[in-house]
């Protein structure tokens, strides 16, 4: 595995610990589905509110599933980036550990079901992540690789993708959750 891989992972870790104490749980995938949540209008207890926290509840599932290696209920960026690594190193592995995790945030990032994603969308589900307008337009641009002023499901899918398994640093989807140091 390559430093970029490890640096990107750490950045993936880094949104998933929402409380900024160390570790990924349960309760820090509660707090960004909220976070995303509402930074799409979807007050608690809505069906929108509902559909966005149960994908990340299915998210820590599968997280804890694979890298929770002590059993205490909670993930190191340690145990992140060896889960990572493990998971990785089969062919499969990225189908198999995150395809399903990743149409439920298409879906989420596309908030009016058109099949596209907007910059306005874009913002709004970056905002979650604490990213901001400027750099969310940065990197929105980087992603949009036809240059139609949209990402397509085929482009999110891509970069995702290659965020979590590609040592090409001049890959777009490197920069999918932020600029990389």
């Amino acid at each position: 595995m390559t430093d970029l891989l490890e640096r990107k992972w750490a950045l993936s870790f880094a949104q998933l610990d929402a409380n900024r104490d160390g570790f990924a749980d349960e309760s820090d995938a509660r707090t960004l589905g909220r976070l995303v949540a509402d930074s799409y209008g979807h007050p608690e207890g809505s069906p929108g509110a509902g559909r966005v926290l149960d994908a990340f509840q299915n998210l820590w599932a599968a997280i804890a599933a694979g890298m929770d290696t002590d059993g205490d209920g909670r993930v190191t960026a340690e145990e992140f980036v060896a889960g990572m690594r493990t998971v990785l190193a089969l062919e499969s592995g990225y189908d198999t550990h995150f395809q399903a995790a990743v149409d439920p945030v298409l879906d989420l990032a596309d908030s009016d079901g058109d099949g596209v994603v907007t910059l306005g969308e874009w913002r709004l589900f970056q905002q979650a992540y604490g990213t901001s307008p400027a750099d969310a337009d940065a990197i929105f641009e980087l992603l949009d690789v036809n240059g139609d002023g949209e990402l397509s499901r085929a482009e999110l899918a891509a970069a995702l993708r290659d965020f979590y398994t590609s040592s090409d640093p001049d890959r777009p989807g490197n920069h999918i959750y932020g600029r990389l140091s």
